[in-house]
């Protein structure tokens, strides 16, 4: 399997879809595709031309980009509709940035590993001093964010805790220095028990076994589906040695 990439600009997707859309219609902004600063220019906009909703289907990005993007929706008071799947910088910022969040039928929402969890848990500057990385300050921007909007940042520990840690590799990745992660899962979907709880809150539908997420999962995606772990709250509990002291990856080909 391959790693999850923490990048300097800490990439927080599966893999990058090139052909990404935007496109207003009405009083919304429709959008499929990766984060970053050049595809979010079209949505901010939007959004300044009067949008007053964002429907995406992105598999997430850079977590700079999503956060900047998340600023501008929630200041505009932006509705967020997820028609399709919402993952990682999507989920952790675009999501939560607005006030009413709307998630259609058969699509998901899903977290993996970010810079807070990186910096708070992993202790990725300390392990990779040498590596010219600005995770800290986007762990920082993170938690601002996350402090406007009124929720905790341990949502971000939360995520990393549960898809756990294995090991780290030091390596090059879209041209740039960066960490890789290996992790025992790929992506989390939490209950939504969870996200209510959380500051998450949102209309529409959510998934209530694996076997609901598997089949989505299969269909959007094909064979290439994502190793998930669905629920949490009782794999929040598991003792992981997320405190630097875990090893350098021998093999990273299988998960233990």
């Amino acid at each position: 399997m391959d790693f999850h990439r923490l990048t300097a600009l800490i990439t927080l997707s599966l893999f990058i879809v090139n052909d990404a859309n935007t496109k207003p219609i009405d009083k919304s902004v429709s959008y499929s595709g990766y984060i970053n600063e050049q595809s979010i220019a079209p949505i901010i906009h939007a959004i300044q031309e009067g949008a007053n909703e964002l429907i995406v289907d992105s598999i997430g990005g850079e977590e700079d980009a999503a956060i900047k993007l998340a600023h501008i929706i929630h200041a505009n008071n932006v509705n967020i509709t997820v028609d399709g799947v919402c993952m990682s910088a999507c989920a952790f910022y675009l999501f939560p940035a607005s006030q009413t969040r709307t998630i259609k039928p058969n699509s998901l929402v899903t977290f993996h590993n970010n810079s807070y969890s990186a910096v708070h848990l992993l202790n990725v500057n300390t392990l990779f001093k040498d590596l010219k990385l600005d995770i800290k300050t986007t762990s920082e921007d993170a938690k601002a964010l996350y402090n406007k909007l009124g929720i905790s940042a341990e949502v971000f520990n939360d995520a990393q805790k549960v898809l756990g840690a294995v090991c780290f590799e030091a390596d090059s990745f879209n041209a740039e220095e960066n960490i890789g992660v290996l992790m025992g899962y790929e992506v989390w979907v939490p209950t939504k028990q969870y996200m209510m709880k959380n500051g998450y809150d949102f209309q529409g539908y959510w998934p209530n076994s694996p076997e609901e997420i598997a089949t989505m999962m299969k269909n959007k995606f094909g064979s290439n589906t994502y190793i998930f772990y669905f629920g949490g709250e009782k794999a929040l509990i598991r003792q992981y040695q997320l405190n630097g002291t875990l090893p350098l990856c021998k093999n990273t080909k299988e998960r233990p």
